[in-house]
């Protein structure tokens, strides 16, 4: 079993330095291609909880640890010095807060809290899984956003539409338009995309980004993937 560890400081930049951990960590595994997009977008919410929402004296730091189990599966353990465990509430993608763990729920195969052993606080672990959790959209696919996403395959469509709608939340996009986008592929969406590509194999739809007079357009693109 492969491991990988570090220590970061509460600082908004410590996502990023997560992300780049990961990378490294997954750098030449042969499912490092379907386990790197779930897995980023994870442990960035994970660690960006831990910035800013744990308890902890001043000076605390986060610590990080990247297993790679039996099969190919990624865990990830994210832990803080805040002993009291996140309480679960609903929440929506469309939230500019709270979707953490609604996100780790959506897309993890696995996962909990735990306190630390031997320590104050807790950590939070889940797992990610190369295959598909058994879904209606098992099909695995190549999904991209012009100039915002790299083109980036997916075990399936379920893992593929929170990560392309999570970039679409964070645009600048007119409202009436980002219901419209939400309707196709953010929480709950995602039959008509499906049903595209079992026809067709090819799903798009233009992300128009700006306000009626100054915009710009980037194409969501998602098609049916084989190895």
């Amino acid at each position: 079993m492969r491991e990988q560890t570090c220590w970061l400081p509460r600082h908004p930049k410590s996502p990023r330095n997560a992300r780049q951990e990961l990378r490294s960590f997954l750098l030449a595994h042969p499912s490092a291609e379907l386990l790197l997009p779930t897995g980023e977008l994870l442990l960035s919410e994970l660690v960006t909880n831990a910035v800013t929402h744990a308890r902890a004296p001043r000076g605390r730091l986060i610590f990080v640890r990247l297993q790679l189990l039996p099969h190919g599966t990624l865990r990830i353990e994210v832990h803080d010095a805040d002993s009291e465990k996140p309480a679960p509430h609903p929440a929506s993608l469309t939230s500019e807060s709270g979707r953490g763990l609604f996100l780790v729920r959506e897309l993890a195969s696995e996962w909990g809290c735990c306190p630390r052993r031997g320590g104050i606080g807790k950590f939070i672990w889940c797992h990610v899984s190369a295959s598909p959790r058994g879904g209606r959209r098992v099909s695995a696919v190549r999904a991209g956003i012009s100039g915002i996403m790299l083109p980036t395959v997916f075990p399936s469509l379920d893992h593929a539409l929170p990560v392309l709608w999570d970039q679409v939340r964070r645009r600048p996009v007119r409202a009436a338009h980002r219901d419209f986008i939400r309707l196709c592929i953010g929480p709950g969406g995602g039959d008509g995309v499906a049903e595209c590509l079992s026809r067709s194999g090819r799903w798009s739809v233009t992300l128009y980004i700006g306000d009626m007079t100054d915009w710009t357009a980037h194409p969501i693109t998602i098609t049916t993937h084989s190895p």
